[in-house]
């Protein structure tokens, strides 16, 4: 059970920094987009980065509750994401949603793994919060490939 709950653990660890990374660069589209889709894309990344920073705090609880410390410095948080550190030097709506796209992608495949390795860790609460977020941003996904059409 220990090593369940290490390997757990380590999947949350990773889980909060694709979180951060996501978090990131959905604020950072809020402040840069630019063109006649402004205001509703404005808007729109407000709400994805304002719904993924609550999901942060979640996710550190978790691993608090676990006993152990969530990760707290800005760069330890940086190295456990695996959302590409990629800048883009202007505010183009089109490769701004393919990047949430992609970092939404990422945090899936994060939160699946923090699942399955809950449900092996027979922690229960956590594999359903889980649940709860996979389906938040399976609905993300597709409020971003819906806003891509726009650009088709």
């Amino acid at each position: 059970m220990a090593g369940e709950s290490t390997a757990l653990v380590g999947a949350l660890r990773e889980l909060l920094g694709n979180v951060y990374g996501m978090y990131f660069r959905a604020h950072s589209a809020h402040w840069n987009v630019e063109g006649p889709f402004f205001g509703p894309l404005h808007n729109f990344f407000g709400k994805l980065y304002e719904a993924v920073f609550d999901s942060a705090d979640l996710v550190a609880e978790i691993i608090r509750v676990h006993r152990y410390y969530a990760p707290n410095s800005i760069q330890a948080v940086t190295e456990l994401s695996k959302i590409d550190a990629t800048v883009f030097p202007n505010g183009d709506p089109k490769p701004l949603l393919a990047d949430l796209l992609q970092a939404n992608t990422v945090v899936l495949d994060s939160l699946h793994k923090v699942k399955d390795a809950a449900a092996a860790a027979g922690d229960t609460g956590t594999e359903n919060k889980m649940q709860d977020l996979i389906f938040a941003h399976d609905k993300w996904a597709w409020k971003i490939r819906s806003h891509m059409k726009s650009f088709e």
